[in-house]
């Protein structure tokens, strides 16, 4: 079988690897198609703040957003969490398989013609959802988790709330369908790119304004929910602080390259929270993936369009490429056999 691993810095390259057969409660999947998203891109430039840590094949790095077919044709999508997660121990009984501490590895990510995964992290896709639109359940159920996990939405959800969502990539963006579908009354979003701003108001964003303007205009309007959606080397983390209304919250989902400074003061006299969500789980018996999948059924449409850039698996490495640079257009850059 071939999958694509990274190598280096700016560098995934193609191999073949064999693929195991399927244990007790494991089941093999066709890969259909695969998102490369902003933590892959983070993977990629920067291998040496990788966001896990093994000596295998890591998931922030080759390819977790996956849609594959079951031998019965049924579409799925894979929660990645799952895939490792010992199903044991405290972390994984509370619904937390990220920090399982028992984790085993696997031999090959979303950049390959196969995978072999434990049943129960498979999800079945709702009818009429195509491969490539599948694989935003994942990035999808980051934005889920940032509002169901929250304090605010642990408190009183999103109902009559305004929200601010800095950053219109497919993170972002996703985040701003999300807090729409969740509840919230007004959607604030910022934009770098003409075509982000563009993508942002057709999913329904009732204020989309150019990245560099969002701090004093959003700092107006008082959101009573910031999610930075950017990281990499923006200055949204304190953008964020600052607009966020007295007694806010500011929800960090965007990955950065350096540590960023927060004025412990002005937060303490403002009452401010901090959330960092960082994937998905369980939460009062409901997975994140499970809320993804439904919104994902109900704005399937709205979100084919995100996909705009699809590449065959043997070229992945110019995938990656066209991925990180933004200024070709592209929203969402997937990969398939």
């Amino acid at each position: 079988m071939r999958a694509a691993y990274l190598t280096g810095p700016e560098q995934i390259d193609l191999g073949e690897f064999a693929l195991p057969e399927p244990g007790p409660g494991r089941i093999r999947i066709a890969v259909e198609s695969c998102g490369i998203c902003g933590s892959n891109l983070h993977g990629w430039r920067h291998p040496e703040l990788g966001i896990t840590k093994g000596d295998g094949p890591e998931p922030g790095a080759a390819g977790h957003e996956i849609a594959g077919t079951l031998e019965d044709g049924t579409l799925v999508v894979v929660e990645p969490n799952l895939t490792g997660a010992c199903g044991a121990c405290a972390a994984c009984e509370s619904g937390t398989a990220w920090f399982c501490r028992n984790r085993t590895t696997v031999p090959s990510w979303g950049f390959a013609d196969a995978m072999v995964v434990p049943e129960a992290a498979v999800f079945a896709v709702p009818a009429g959802v195509a491969p490539a639109t599948a694989t935003l359940t994942e990035p999808l159920a980051c934005a889920v988790h940032a509002f169901r996990w929250s304090f605010t939405g642990r408190t009183r959800g999103l109902e009559g709330l305004t929200v601010a969502v800095l950053g219109s990539g497919v993170a972002g963006l996703l985040t701003q369908v999300t807090a729409r579908e969740m509840g919230a009354a007004t959607v604030l979003a910022s934009a770098r790119y003409p075509h982000q701003a563009v993508m942002s108001a057709a999913l329904g964003a009732d204020e989309v304004v150019d990245s560099g303007e969002a701090a004093d205009r959003f700092r107006r309007a008082g959101p009573d929910v910031v999610v930075e959606a950017v990281g990499g080397t923006a200055p949204t983390f304190g953008e964020a602080l600052r607009i966020v209304a007295p007694a806010g919250e500011v929800i960090g989902l965007g990955l950065f390259d350096i540590a960023q400074s927060l004025d412990v003061r002005r937060s303490i006299f403002r009452e401010q929270r901090l959330f960092f969500p960082v994937t998905y789980g369980l939460l009062d018996g409901v997975h994140d993936y499970d809320v993804a999948l439904a919104i994902l059924g109900r704005r399937r449409d709205d979100l084919d369009d995100l996909i705009t850039h699809r590449f065959p698996l043997d070229e992945v490495a110019e995938a990656f490429r066209s991925a990180a640079d933004k200024t070709r257009g592209g929203l969402r850059t997937v990969v398939g056999p």
